[in-house]
């Protein structure tokens, strides 16, 4: 089960990113910068957070699509996003998007098999 405090409070503050977050960032859109070169794509950023890891790909023509379980995260996503339990269920529509970002959540996921 997912601690909803934890959630909720992490968003509820301003907090310092690490080189780490940084890194990650410019990893994944180095990669999208390489691979993917049609804007038209839909891409769905599962727990998005805040929007942090996306944003220069919404920025830069790319459609994407957030969901996280934070509502408090929710509030400063500059893309399309909706509040939602993956744990619970899948709230898209099956082949609906083109490709999937799942960054840094596996490991907050108790039942990974049905997550995957």
């Amino acid at each position: 089960m997912v601690n909803r405090k934890f959630i909720e409070e992490r968003y509820g503050k301003e907090k310092k990113k690490s080189i780490f977050f940084y890194l990650r960032k410019k990893r994944l859109y180095q990669l999208f910068n390489k691979f993917i070169k049609d804007t038209n794509i839909k891409i769905l950023d599962i727990a998005c957070g805040s929007g942090d890891i996306s944003s220069d790909m919404s920025s830069n023509g790319f459609k994407v699509f957030g969901c996280d379980g934070s509502f408090n995260a929710l509030k400063h996503v500059p893309f399309s996003s909706v509040l939602c339990n993956l744990e619970d269920e899948f709230p898209f529509k099956h082949n609906a998007f083109d490709v999937v970002i799942a960054s840094e959540i596996i490991e907050h996921i108790i039942d990974t098999d049905k997550f995957i």
